[in-house]
């Protein structure tokens, strides 16, 4: 049987469902190969400005917030009479 899909655990899946349609059991199925295959369609280059949306990205100063920073317990006490705080 030849199940072509995505990926592994789609064809592990499609070959059961199909395994139990012809009603048999899990113990007389065996998969023996998982092949991938790979076809290139189509190569293009495309300029750096094409996407107006990512212009802003060019910068190399560009800054980023980094939200909720959660401190590791290096070189913190276990027990702290404060909760934490990871949004200032």
């Amino acid at each position: 049987m030849r199940i072509f899909t995505p990926n592994n655990v789609v064809a592990k899946s499609r070959f059961w469902y199909f395994m139990s349609q012809l009603k048999m059991k899990k113990s007389s199925g065996e998969t023996v190969y998982y092949g991938q295959v790979f076809k290139i369609v189509k190569v293009e280059e495309i300029a750096l400005d094409s996407q107006p949306t990512v212009k802003h990205f060019h910068d190399s100063k560009i800054k980023f917030p980094l939200p909720h920073r959660v401190l590791r317990r290096q070189h913190k006490p276990r027990f702290t009479t404060k909760r934490p705080n990871t949004f200032s």
